[in-house]
């Protein structure tokens, strides 16, 4: 009994039937879920119905995704095995005992195989967005960490499969906590507070109600608020909330784990007649939820509808008062959803954060710093005649590099340039001494020049140091620098060829000849 997901040929072909190549668990719940009643194909089965019902369905689908599937589903599927070979009495049972070992080792070739270096991404996103909510909002926002000391089922309703769903981020597929959640739980405990008081003490918490989560005239007439519907005045008007509620991400490694309900009494439950009760069956239902032990960062903000920080102030206690007494998500009654604050964890961050604040501000400081210098050393050399100017270029020159210049004045000709240009661009290091020739987008820490702007800009400071100006700055330095002099009476000495050009050069620009 060939079964596989339903699924398009084309999408089987890429993913494989059982969807193994799929590397995002929301993505494999959301989409690709075997059902209990799932295809097989007809002419592998002696009866006429295509599908068959597969008891357990749903626990696969929800093992899938959780803690060690691939060695819990590869235990299913060696159980099944050893179990059909025992039902030798039993040929259909038998059959259907091998399909399922089948099934449940194609739903085992899961692919997380790049897990870790997901859950070490997410892990850095999730502080990096602590990190952005404390510098941008600063005391307009809370945040607070909360760790599980119990399991979450959060969104269980919701999914392919009846009562077994959860929420998943889309991106790294782990678990995580909508800001409406959030939001309604809060709500909830905020309520609570609302019923504890007194009359006179009833309009300003009302009031305060509203200004947090927002409120509309229907909430007053048929809502939650109908109880306070006499403490309205003329003045009111519905209202946006102003605290807005982000989802929750856990902060560290998360587990996701198989959980069960078992309904006892469904039949008696449906029919009300005491006589189904002897034809109950255990009836056990899986669903996916977090394991106790995560932590969370619940993060508030207050948006643009208020600017009091005493909402923001208000709207934390009734998170935390929502989470550590109520608890949040499905089977609260049952114990499931319950955290405890963990604000070490956030001292901590906040440590970070702040140590980070303050060496971007260093860094800031420091390129504020460098764009000042930049700009007055560019003013400061717009300000220079071109003799000085090439003069301190000249300077910026190795041996070997003032050495070629004086080849290409003396003997005047494009293949001392050419070689000239070779020898500037040859080291990446030392080219920077020249970075003040390149065009200003192509400057800073952050921009990166091409090899053809290297070359442009060395053109151009070629084409300084050859002119009359730059060959005028080149003798002074061989006439007055101490170094530079040296340099001369060897060329003298060793090289008169050079020498002569040189001294051709002197003559051409009416200079006293050197020494």
């Amino acid at each position: 009994m060939n079964a596989k997901i339903p699924m398009p040929r084309d999408v089987a072909e890429l993913i494989g039937d059982f969807a193994k190549e799929v590397e995002n668990r929301s993505l494999l719940f959301d989409k690709f879920v075997f059902h209990k009643s799932c295809p097989v194909d007809p002419e592998e089965v002696n009866y006429g119905d295509q599908y068959r019902k597969w008891d357990d369905a749903s626990r696969w689908s929800c093992l899938r995704i959780g803690e060690e599937a691939k060695q819990v589903l590869e235990k299913e599927s060696n159980d099944k095995r050893s179990k059909s070979q025992k039902q030798k009495n039993d040929p259909e049972k038998a059959d259907k005992l091998r399909a399922e070992s089948v099934i449940a080792r194609r739903l085992s070739e899961i692919n997380w195989n790049n897990e870790t270096e997901t859950n070490s991404i997410r892990e850095k996103s999730n502080k990096r967005f602590i990190d952005l909510i404390i510098s941008r909002f600063k005391n307009r926002s809370r945040i607070t960490i909360a760790q599980l000391k119990s399991r979450l089922a959060i969104n269980l309703s919701d999914g392919l499969i009846e009562n077994a769903g959860i929420c998943l981020d889309k991106l790294f597929g782990l678990p995580y906590i909508p800001g409406s959640a959030i939001k309604g739980v809060s709500r909830h405990a905020a309520l609570a507070e609302l019923k504890t008081k007194s009359d006179q003490e009833i309009p300003p918490c009302l009031s305060k109600f509203c200004e947090i989560f927002g409120c509309s005239n229907d909430d007053f007439k048929n809502g939650d608020l109908k109880l306070y519907s006499s403490y309205l005045n003329s003045k009111f008007k519905e209202r946006k909330g102003a605290v807005t509620f982000l989802p929750a991400y856990p902060f560290d490694n998360v587990r996701l784990v198989v959980d069960m309900t078992t309904v006892h009494y469904p039949e008696y439950y449906n029919s009300g007649r005491t006589s189904d009760l002897k034809n109950e069956q255990l009836r056990p239902n899986p669903f996916p939820a977090v394991e106790m032990g995560s932590q969370f960062a619940f993060c508030l903000v207050l948006n643009g509808m208020g600017q009091n920080q005493e909402l923001i102030e208000e709207a934390k206690s009734f998170l935390i008062e929502a989470i550590t007494v109520s608890g949040i998500g499905a089977k609260t009654a049952a114990g499931f959803g319950w955290f405890s604050l963990r604000d070490d964890l956030l001292e901590i961050i906040q440590k970070e954060a702040q140590s980070k604040a303050d060496q971007e501000a260093l860094e800031q400081e420091k390129i504020e710093k460098i764009e000042i210098a930049a700009k007055a050393e560019k003013e400061r050399r717009s300000n220079l005649t071109p003799e000085v100017l090439a003069a301190e270029e000249l300077k910026k020159l190795e041996e070997h590099e003032f050495a070629e210049v004086a080849k290409s004045i003396a003997l005047n000709n494009d293949e001392s340039k050419d070689q000239i240009l070779n020898i500037l661009c040859k080291d990446q290091v030392k080219k920077k001494r020249w970075e003040p020739w390149l065009p200003e987008n192509k400057k800073g820490k952050d921009n990166e020049p091409s090899d053809t702007d290297w070359q442009v800009a060395l053109s151009e400071l070629l084409e300084l140091l050859l002119s009359d100006a730059g060959k005028r700055s080149f003798i002074s330095l061989l006439r007055d620098d101490p170094e530079k002099r040296q340099r001369w009476k060897t060329w003298k000495r060793k090289k008169e060829k050079l020498a002569s050009g040189i001294q051709s050069v002197c003559k051409e620009l009416k200079l006293q000849e050197l020494p």
